[in-house]
């Protein structure tokens, strides 16, 4: 029984004894801390990991551009690298490969990271946005020769074989890129190019504006003393003076400018004629019209096109401002909505007809007030005989940018409705509807051979004697709904 039992017992002891000591067949974690994927690395470069293992870690060795370059058995784990005989813009791999005392081991991803001896920081940020394009912009770089491409998708993870947007040399900072679509996510990212090598920016996502996004103002409805207090004939028909009422309605801040009409040109406008009138689609098609007057020639006196997103869009015809208004979802003002937006009223009673006059300019009745310092509300032509001082003009010798003068904004808060562009509206003309109108919500004339255009214009002179007579709230003109001047733009409207 005795010669039994000491086998079992010395199995059952080894047994035990190799149970405790467990075979290591876990293998280490390893990563790249730094530098980071996509990164330009300058001197010194210190390649670090971290590691670890529950037997502790033995040794990490570092492999550059797959070579083994060094090897590290203490924590923190890194490797010095020399960059200094490697070339500006090369591409590198990196990647390390850590073992535990048992040998297991076990490898970090690879990154890929380029030469950046100028210590030149490749960020893209946002710079701007429309509704069809997206700007970006970054820093200068330092010198030498090579080129930017651009490359974007509605994905992220951009690389080169998505969209290419414009190229630019390495002397810019910036670039536009142009034909996106209205509330849209797009993602960005722009490769540097020198000679054989290639690096890139961060990416980053930029969502497009919704089309036709304007700044509205709501005016209240109420009534307002319409026509010339002086009965001047010379402003076509401008009379007799009455008081007329319109309903609330909303009208855009400012007149269209050319980036937001660059959206109706982009989204096809000028080849949808459900957007515009049978006349209107028939003068376009008989005058070949694919955009506004000299859009983009960079004509002397013309500033319109992509080089002046913020600037009224003019060159348009009655007919192309009622094709962008419908494609808006929006309309042309009436010429009494236009006139009340300008003009307000409150005031004196000069004429004596019991209702108050209004404004004679949209801030008030002295052309040349003083409003929080200033003295110039708009932007108009010094006249050549009878000049006003230099120091009571504007400084634009065409079209200004919109909201180029904040004080001179209309009681409700509409800029620009005197100078800079003159505006269409809605109305047929007829030289004595002021005498047969209706006096709640008038449209105009039935029918008509021409339309009205509202407001003074950046061409319109200011003699010094009697200062602003051209600028205005009852200026009113007449022309052909065809004619495409360098004066006239227009603004939209809506009711609510």
């Amino acid at each position: 029984m005795k010669k039994i039992f000491l086998p079992i017992f010395f199995a059952i002891i080894l047994f035990f004894g190799c149970s405790e000591t467990e075979i290591d067949n876990e293998a280490p974690s390893i990563m790249i801390t730094f530098p980071s994927n996509g990164q330009g690395v300058t001197a010194p470069v210190i390649i670090t990991a971290s590691a670890s293992d529950n037997e502790g870690v033995a040794e990490v060795k570092f492999y550059i551009d797959g070579i083994e370059a060094g090897i590290d058995n203490e924590a923190p784990f890194q490797h010095e690298w020399d960059i200094s005989g490697l070339g500006d813009f090369s591409p590198h791999t990196i990647y390390a490969r850590a073992e535990d005392a048992a040998g297991n081991s076990a490898v970090s991803e690879t990154i890929n990271v380029w030469i950046n001896h100028n210590n030149w920081s490749f960020i893209l940020v946002e710079k701007g946005k429309t509704s069809s394009s997206a700007s970006v912009a970054w820093s200068a770089y330092p010198g030498g020769i090579g080129s930017f491409r651009f490359h974007y998708s509605t994905s992220p993870e951009v690389d080169t074989t998505d969209l290419r947007g414009p190229s630019a040399g390495l002397a810019d900072t910036s670039a536009t890129i142009s034909g996106l679509l209205p509330d849209t996510p797009y993602y960005f990212k722009v490769f540097l190019v020198v000679g054989a090598n290639m690096v890139n920016s961060n990416e980053i996502m930029i969502r497009t504006d919704p089309a036709g996004l304007l700044e509205w103002i709501t005016v209240p409805g109420g009534g307002f003393s319409r026509g010339a207090l002086d009965g001047s004939s010379g402003l076509e028909g401008a009379f007799p003076v009455r008081w007329i009422q319109v309903s609330t309605f909303q009208i855009t801040e400012t007149e269209i400018t050319c980036a937001q009409y660059k959206e109706f040109i982009d989204a096809g406008g000028y080849s949808d004629s459900t957007y515009w009138s049978a006349q209107g689609w028939s003068a376009k098609r008989s005058r070949g019209w694919t955009s506004p007057d000299r859009w983009n020639e960079g004509s002397t006196g013309w500033l319109v096109g992509e080089d002046f997103p913020d600037y009224p869009v003019i060159g348009v015809s009655y007919y192309e401002a009622e094709a962008y208004a419908n494609w808006l979802g929006a309309r042309l003002p009436t010429e009494a909505e236009w006139e009340y937006t300008a003009r307000g009223n409150s005031g004196p009673d000069n004429n004596g007809d019991s209702y108050p006059d209004g404004n004679i300019f949209p801030w008030g009745d002295v052309f040349s007030a003083e409003i929080e310092g200033v003295f110039v509300h708009c932007n108009f032509r010094n006249a050549t005989t009878d000049p006003m001082p230099d120091s009571l003009v504007d400084g634009f010798t065409d079209s200004a940018p919109v909201g180029s003068f904040p004080t001179g904004t209309s009681w409700c808060g509409a800029l620009d409705m005197a100078g800079n562009a003159a505006e269409w509206v809605a109305d047929w003309f007829a030289l004595d509807y002021y005498s047969t109108s209706p006096d709640i919500d008038p449209t105009g004339p039935e029918t008509g051979t021409a339309r009205i255009v509202r407001g003074g214009s950046y061409i319109h002179q200011s003699t010094n004697t009697d200062r602003g007579y051209n600028l205005r709230t009852w200026r009113r003109d007449s022309r052909n709904p065809d004619d495409r001047r360098k004066q006239i733009g227009f603004r939209v409207a809506r009711d609510i």
